[in-house]
């Protein structure tokens, strides 16, 4: 009996694989605004039509800047977990959830080498960025 209670707790303890994937380690870096396109808005923004340039910058430790024409805006602190809420996100890919600790929430995914963040609002507008490093 020890014998069978022992295997089905090794099967256990190694059957189950946790998965590795950290979604707040792929936002590690500056990430230069390239768009922001909405719902409720007539075209999208752009840093030549809004003269703003705006880089976001996530590191390791969980901090998030904010800036604008290179002037710190903002920084917070930072989670990130896969949405397991409601399935895929817009447009059917895996989006992930970004809370900031002002408690604020915003779906990102990843498309090629650009990461889009939808503001959370009921506006729609959603952000293209391009990694900088």
């Amino acid at each position: 009996m020890k014998k069978i209670i022992s295997l089905l707790l090794l099967i256990s303890l190694t059957g189950c694989e946790k998965s590795s994937y950290n979604p707040a380690a792929s936002l590690i870096g500056r990430w230069r605004w390239i768009n922001t396109c909405g719902l409720q808005v007539d075209g999208c923004s752009t840093p030549e039509s809004t003269r703003q340039n705006i880089e976001l910058v996530f590191t390791k430790d969980s901090t998030y800047r904010y800036y604008v024409n290179d002037t710190l805006k903002e920084t917070l602190k930072f989670t990130a977990w896969p949405n397991m809420s409601s399935g895929p996100g817009p447009m059917n890919i895996q989006a992930y959830v970004i809370k900031w600790d002002d408690q604020r929430q915003e779906l990102y995914t990843f498309e090629n080498s650009y990461l889009i963040i939808w503001d959370g609002g009921f506006n729609g507008l959603v952000s293209h960025y391009s990694r900088i490093n």
